[in-house]
């Protein structure tokens, strides 16, 4: 299995709005936590889709602004940084 095609198949499904986050969340996690073999990615590139899924976690529908100087964001806030991010994946 190409894992960093499916890891980057995730990705690309939630920026094009096929894949909601919620279920982005949990496909994307479930597969970079449990499918994932070790060794299955170079360092660098498993700490670039890491990246993703650790950024994954701090979102919640409205973080309050003491939420947000803990680092939390929206679904929306964290679609724009991923829209960034996906480019130097």
């Amino acid at each position: 299995m190409d894992h960093e095609a499916r890891l980057m198949g995730f990705i690309d499904q939630f920026l094009a709005g096929t894949l909601g986050f919620p279920a982005f969340q949990l496909a994307y996690s479930a597969h970079y936590i449990d499918e994932l073999p070790d060794g299955a990615l170079s360092a660098a590139r498993e700490e670039a889709f890491g990246e993703v899924h650790e950024a994954a976690d701090w979102i919640t529908a409205d973080p309050s602004p003491e939420e947000r100087g803990y680092g939390w964001r929206n679904p929306a806030e964290f679609r724009l940084w991923l829209t960034v991010r996906r480019r130097t994946l």
